[in-house]
């Protein structure tokens, strides 16, 4: 499993624009030379993506988003609710 995480501080409109966010950035670390010289393939990949740094007083609820997917043999994403 490979799992990438950030923070942007850019509040509500950042969690509500996740979804294709994190598709791209999960696409791109897939793409990088490190995870192409394994010796297996990737099979399951995770985007968190803390939305709000500066609010974690109010716990991961409010300020964390993640998104989890299946990578597909011919590298595409499936999403995993």
């Amino acid at each position: 499993m490979l799992i990438g995480a950030l923070a942007a501080d850019g509040g509500a409109w950042v969690r509500d624009a996740s979804r294709p966010v994190c598709r791209i950035l999960v696409e791109h670390w897939l793409d990088t030379p490190e995870v192409g010289e394994r010796d297996h393939r990737v099979n399951y990949a995770a985007c968190v993506l803390v939305h709000d740094p500066d609010a974690g007083a109010r716990g991961a609820r409010d300020t964390v988003i993640e998104h989890i997917y299946e990578v597909r043999p011919d590298h595409s994403l499936l999403v995993i609710d």
